[in-house]
Order: structure tokens, then sequence, then C-alpha cells
């Protein structure tokens, strides 16, 4: 569960080139009514133990639009790692550029979509190896 305490808010904004990893979340939708969900695209920068979240992307589209769309988001904000919800379309578009994109991609289903046996190694799986040296540096 995710608490509104969590977050603190920051006055101005950040820049991306001061974090030491940015990170791209993907969740897609698989059609584009009025009635139905968005396809979502959040851009967090890591700077040591803080996330500073930089950017929200929302929009219905088809999916056709998507695995161009991607690397192009990618290039724009200079994205360290990417994530995408093994999901509906989410699957078709980390299959389509999982090989193809110069960055590292990780298809991951959501906690509530996995088995009831397997949620509780969902949470074991690192987004991002705060160990390794900095990526921008």
């Amino acid at each position: 569960m995710i608490q509104d305490t969590w977050f603190k808010r920051y006055k101005g904004t950040v820049d991306p080139d001061l974090c030491d990893i940015i990170l791209q979340s993907y969740n897609t939708a698989a059609e584009t009514g009025e009635r139905n969900s968005y396809s979502v695209c959040i851009t967090a920068g890591i700077k040591g133990k803080d996330i500073y979240i930089l950017d929200v992307w929302r929009k219905r589209v088809k999916f056709p639009t998507l695995p161009q769309f991607v690397p192009e988001h990618a290039k724009r904000w200079d994205a360290h790692h990417i994530l995408i919800e093994k999901a509906s379309s989410g699957i078709a578009l980390y299959q389509s550029l999982h090989r193809r994109l110069g960055v590292p991609i990780a298809g991951r289903r959501s906690p509530a979509s996995a088995p009831l046996h397997k949620r509780h190694h969902m949470n074991e799986i690192p987004l991002v190896n705060r160990d390794r040296p900095s990526a921008r540096k």
C-alpha cells in the first residue's frame, strides 16, 4: 500500500542531469475508448536515496504508436532503465523492444495480476541496483 506521507513536495524543477539514474516505468492500456484506461509512463530521477518524479505522460493511444514512442521518450529523458508491465499490450511492447533499445528494459508483472503464490517474490526483485556505480558519471 502506498501512503501519501511517503511523498514530499519540492518547489521548482529537478535537473535530470543531477540524477544518478533516470528510470521510466510504463503501464499500457489495450483499448483507446472513452471508458478505457490510459497508457502511462512515469519518468523518475534517482539521486542517492531520493526519487523525484520528473514527468508523467498519460494518453490513450493504439498499440502501433507505442513501439515508436517509447524509444523517443527514453532518448528525450536519457533514460537508463525502462520497466514495462507485462500485462495486456505491455507484453507485446516488451517483446518488440527488449532487443532493440539501447538501454536495459525489463518486463514485470503487476503483483495484482500474478498468481497468489508468486506475489511475495515480486517485491524481492530489485528495480535499481544501488550498489553499482552511478550510471550518469
